[in-house]
């Protein structure tokens, strides 16, 4: 879960976001993480999580931002395959 869910800056602030990771079943393995955005400057405090761990989605700004509504898509992948 996300917190904010979403958030209104000014154009040069920066948003961030904050998630933890929750397990389904108590499974317990790694997961890779990406992040897609449409500004290019979206940053994750970690590339890799496991379940119990949290990390955050960093959003810059600058000054030339437009106005608008921005959406970012979080990748994931996991070795759960490798755990049946």
């Amino acid at each position: 879960m996300a917190t904010p869910v979403n958030t209104t800056i000014i154009a040069g602030a920066t948003a961030s976001y904050h998630f933890e990771v929750s397990s389904v079943a108590d499974w317990t393995g790694d997961i890779a993480l990406t992040v897609v955005d449409a500004l290019g400057s979206a940053t994750l405090s970690s590339n890799t999580v496991t379940p119990g761990a949290s990390f955050d989605l960093t959003v810059p700004t600058t000054d030339h931002t437009q106005w608008g509504e921005y959406s970012f898509c979080l990748l994931y992948t996991s070795d759960a395959a490798d755990d049946l």
